[in-house]
């Protein structure tokens, strides 16, 4: 016997960190995934739709700069209130001062967006220098 296909079931496959179409309950296309490592949800009447949402809103997310977080002491404070919940109070504690003595007096003032690996290479060698201890100084890269 042959078997018949319907060719509205075939689905296509997308890449891994694309997101997720589909059609909710009530008729409308939503749109799951990642932009800029935040979890966004678009809804929209069809699926094109829903699509030009997704891309307004990664065009949107990409070219906003980053207000309260555009230096290194800014998102290293934000970051450090949006992880104290999750940790233990030493935990917290320990990365609060190596942010604290080490991070934002050396690159506090550093626009994120002129962050760079040599910069953070630079301060490595420098605590180095300095007599930090090896394991001092990866917990330095860690928190950053």
């Amino acid at each position: 016997m042959e078997r018949l296909e319907s060719r509205t079931t075939k689905k296509r496959r997308t890449t891994r960190g694309d997101g997720q179409f589909r059609q909710r309950a009530d008729g409308r296309w939503e749109w799951r995934g990642r932009i800029g490592g935040r979890r966004i949800s678009v809804y929209g009447l069809t699926e094109s739709d829903c699509r030009q949402k997704r891309d307004r809103r990664r065009r949107e997310l990409e070219l906003a700069p980053a207000q309260d977080r555009s230096t290194v002491a800014g998102l290293m404070k934000e970051w450090l209130a949006a992880v104290r919940p999750k940790l233990r109070p030493r935990t917290y504690e320990f990365y609060e001062s190596i942010a604290r003595l080490y991070i934002i007096p050396e690159l506090g003032e550093t626009r994120l967006g002129e962050l760079t690996a040599a910069r953070v290479e630079q301060l490595r060698d420098k605590k180095l220098r300095a007599g930090l201890s090896p394991s001092t100084i990866m917990h330095i890269r860690t928190v950053l």
